[in-house]
């Protein structure tokens, strides 16, 4: 997501501070419940961890709008701009994980998906945002892409949704991603591609998904199994 990106997903967001902000400034400590805690510390974290540059584009951007919502909408808006970007969707941003396990865990059926959806439309949409058809189709992708409750579309929600059967009780995982992630990570308004997992292996050897950061050890994990698998039908094959 490219300076000009983020400040057009800021301003389709009514996101903003009552008083000036500084990204470098470390978030103070507060009460979840507090709605009149300092508004946007989610964000202001999350962008703190971005490429100055556009970190730089988002606060002008914010700071440009009206007062912030509080309460639930200030929630919701934390989690579509968390979700958005690479670093508050990995739980790398402390301010982040709140938002977003809150919304991942928060609604039950019946019409969960629809008591998702209408949880984000509670973030105030200024007029780019309503009449923005892209930030408009992010909110149902953010709605219906696969998760665990410890985030979307990651390694182990993959590995859990193309888990198999192929007979005989035997299970493998599919190697292809799910359309639902694949919008998610291919979304113009979403930088993810830190984030996107990496499938280990082969489905017919046991292959899985792995994070991008854990994939070095994962592969080699995965090639330490095969060998002793080989190496024990082999000396299977010797004994009989």
């Amino acid at each position: 997501m490219n300076a000009h990106t983020l400040s057009k997903l800021a301003f389709s967001l009514v996101f903003a501070v009552t008083a000036p902000l500084v990204l470098a400034q470390a978030p103070q400590a507060h009460d979840p419940a507090d709605v009149n805690a300092r508004p946007g510390e989610a964000i202001m974290s999350a962008a703190a961890e971005i490429d100055p540059t556009v970190a730089a584009a988002l606060n002008a951007a914010i700071g440009a709008l009206p007062p912030s919502p509080t309460g639930d909408a200030k929630t919701a808006c934390e989690v579509i701009l968390c979700l958005a970007g690479s670093v508050g969707a990995g739980g790398g941003v402390a301010e982040c994980i709140p938002p977003i396990h809150r919304f991942l865990t928060s609604f039950r059926p019946p019409r969960l998906f629809a008591k998702r959806l209408e949880f984000l439309r509670r973030c105030p949409m200024g007029s780019g945002g309503s009449n923005d058809p892209t930030m408009q189709a992010l909110l149902p992708i953010l709605v219906n892409a696969p998760h665990d409750n410890d985030g979307v579309c990651n390694a182990s929600t993959l590995n859990t949704v193309n888990a198999m059967s192929v007979g005989d009780g035997e299970m493998i995982i599919q190697d292809t991603m799910p359309g639902e992630c694949s919008s998610y990570f291919n979304h113009p308004y979403t930088d993810l591609q830190a984030r996107i997992p990496v499938y280990v292996g082969e489905p017919s050897e046991g292959g899985f998904w792995a994070s991008q950061e854990g994939f070095p050890a994962a592969l080699a994990s995965y090639q330490q199994q095969l060998e002793d698998r080989r190496r024990n039908a082999g000396f299977g094959n010797l004994v009989r």
